[in-house]
């Protein structure tokens, strides 16, 4: 019935601008004049009239009601009606993970009016047994609040691990620390093969503060649609730092062929006990089975098989660092490391300055290994000029240098000796302290310098230029006796404003609609477009904990808002935007070094207030850092 009555409002469309069309060829110039008008005045018309809302209706329902622990049920929502009410809102399911599976809209013509459905696809996945009551799914038009009726989900227990899910057999990789097997959440009537996921570290016996590499492998047996939604496994209780290097081969698990993208992470454990890393999960469109789902024979038609599958939790066991021979001035460097110091220049003439370098270098975690205790020297003026950390990921490990300089001023000539500085580190595979030191150096400082030029640059007045000619300069009035004449109406800009205006807005109701549905489907414009709104909101909870002394929650929000702008701007999954993948995409947009630099100390500010055992204290600075990046990397084209 609606095709019929589609197609003779079509016709009678046709024939009615065929008649419009031969009387203007009668009238040209004049009919075309007068057909601009009444589309200037209709579009008037139609932008001042408000908006016809049609009734809307929610439903929602799951395809099944009686799932296993390690199973998934697919809750669909469809929101019926013409208008535009927005996403549905979800109630709190804390006993699921939910995952979102995609949106597609419906659109019908009936008795010659236009409805449309929107359906909105949710996996949820169980985290345990039990009978789990749904709340109802809600959707705002407007004033109106509209909701469904609640559903009600069994969850028994788990399935046995299905084959090839496991770890590889022989002739793929073998994992590392012994993992156990992954766990794939899955329908019963899919490939339980066709894809899984598994997480391993090494090791996993391990002092506090001592590497643990943690490696996750995604295996795939079939043809991925979209790319795959990586979501990094929760590490409370550790530094974590990302080490590059993505490896992706191919490989056979139980004679099949599988494509492998392996992931690897530095884990630090920071306090000691039994720790947990949770699973990490990853999300994704499996091509459908041409005789399952007919619309995959027509490419972009396609559907897919949303599927989720997830690693399994690992334990990891920390050990306190032993109090028996430590160091009284251990400043918490766990590792191998190395210290050296030179002096640039070793030479100098009284009252000018030489650079003292000190270079601790070493496998660990440089970022949060405290400073060298520099000498005193007798007759030296010293500067401290701060430190910088260079880290680096080679070879599946954490590490880098840090050095620290500090400027040497002698006011006098003669041999000034600096003695070796000491800085103890504890070894983990020995499993006590050692002292690294450095070479005793000796400064030479020789007669004839300026008499401390070097410290009085910059400071001191400085000269006044002198001013010549009057203070002010007055400003010349014109003759109040003149006037603007008053000139033709075509003239005035109020009368061509009056013209634009229906055309603006036409422009900006099409624009409107054409935003609107371009967000639905692109997923990057969409992240792009609420980049800033989402920075902006995550920097506002910063200073509410800020406000309420919680440093780590502080810093751990300014991080977020950072890195989170970075990966919606670029388009890209916020856990892999590493240093060095901000700095290679953010070169590649044509970011400056200096601000990319400036954003990572920013970042490597946040990772310290966040891990360390007390707040930085720097929170206003590290707020004001943030707020300025957020406004310069747009400029700078990002």
């Amino acid at each position: 019935m609606s095709r019929r009555t589609g197609s003779r409002a079509g016709s009678g469309r046709t024939r009615f601008l065929g008649a419009a069309g031969a009387r203007g060829a009668e009238h040209g110039p004049a009919r075309f004049g007068q057909g601009l008008r009444g589309i200037l005045v209709w579009g008037l018309i139609a932008l001042a009239a408000p908006p016809a809302r049609a009734e809307i209706s929610i439903e929602a329902h799951l395809d099944r009601t009686e799932v296993a622990l390690g199973q998934q049920a697919t809750l669909t929502v469809t929101i019926n009606g013409s208008g535009d009410p927005g996403r549905p809102e979800l109630p709190e399911l804390p006993d699921f993970r939910v995952f979102s599976a995609g949106t597609s809209r419906n659109f019908s013509f009936v008795n010659g009016r236009m409805a449309s459905a929107t359906v909105y696809t949710y996996l949820l996945a169980p985290k345990r047994e039990g009978t789990f009551t749904i709340p109802p799914v809600a959707v705002t038009d407007g004033n109106t609040r509209t909701t469904s009726r609640p559903l009600t989900l069994s969850v028994g227990a788990a399935l046995a691990t299905p084959p090839g899910s496991g770890p590889p057999a022989a002739g793929a990789p073998p994992p590392v620390g012994g993992a156990p097997p992954a766990r794939s959440r899955r329908s019963a009537t899919t490939d339980a093969r066709a894809i899984f996921l598994t997480a391993a570290v090494d090791p996993v016996e391990v002092y506090v503060g001592q590497q643990v590499t943690l490696t996750v492998r995604f295996y795939q047996g079939v043809r991925i649609l979209e790319r795959p939604d990586y979501r990094a496994p929760a590490a409370t209780g550790f530094w974590v730092e990302n080490l590059p290097g993505q490896r992706t081969y191919y490989t056979q698990v139980e004679g099949r062929q599988y494509h492998v993208e392996e992931l690897r992470t530095a884990l630090f454990p920071t306090a000691a006990g039994e720790l947990e890393i949770g699973p990490a999960t990853v999300h994704c469109v499996l091509e459908s089975n041409p005789f399952q789902d007919p619309f995959s024979l027509f490419g972009s038609f396609a559907r897919g098989e949303p599927r989720s599958v997830e690693s399994a939790p690992i334990k990891i066991k920390a050990r306190a660092l032993p109090a028996e021979g430590r160091p009284a001035d251990w400043s918490g460097a766990v590792g191998k490391f190395t210290i050296a110091a030179r002096l640039d220049p070793p030479q100098v003439k009284v009252g000018e300055a030489t650079t003292l370098i000190v270079l601790l270098t070493g496998q660990g975690n440089i970022r949060s290994v405290g400073d060298p205790r520099l000498p005193e020297v007798p007759g030296l003026r010293t500067f401290d000029s701060g430190s910088t950390i260079e880290d680096q990921r080679e070879g599946g490990t954490f590490g880098g240098v840090k050095k620290l300089t500090q400027v040497l001023v002698a006011e006098a000539s003669g041999q000034y000796p600096i003695p070796a500085i000491d800085y103890p580190v504890f070894r983990p595979d020995l499993g006590h302290y050692e002292v690294v030191r450095t070479q005793p150096l000796t400064l030479a400082v020789l007669e004839g310098g300026d008499g401390g030029a070097v410290l009085a640059s910059g400071s001191g007045p400085r000269p006044v230029a002198p001013q010549s000619g009057p203070d002010l300069r007055f400003i010349r009035l014109g003759d109040p006796g003149l006037s603007r004449a008053r000139g033709a109406l075509w003239l005035d800009p109020r009368f061509w404003l009056l013209q634009i205006v229906p055309a603006i807005g036409f422009a900006v109701a099409l624009w409107v609609a054409r935003h609107r549905e371009r967000v639905e489907v692109d997923l990057g414009y969409a992240r792009d477009r609420r980049a800033a709104r989402e920075a902006r909101k995550r920097l506002k909870a910063a200073r509410e904990h800020q406000g309420r002394g919680d440093a780590r929650a502080f810093y751990a929000d300014v991080s977020q808002a950072l890195v989170g702008y970075v990966g919606d701007r670029l388009n890209v999954p916020t856990p892999s935007l590493t240093a060095d993948e901000l700095r290679l995409k953010l070169a590649g947009r044509g970011v400056n070094e200096a601000l990319i630099s400036d954003l990572v100390r920013c970042l490597e500010r946040c990772d310290r207030g966040r891990f360390a055992a007390e707040g930085t204290g720097g929170e206003r600075e590290v707020l004001a850092m943030a707020e300025s990046l957020m406004q310069a990397l747009p400029r700078a084209g990002l």
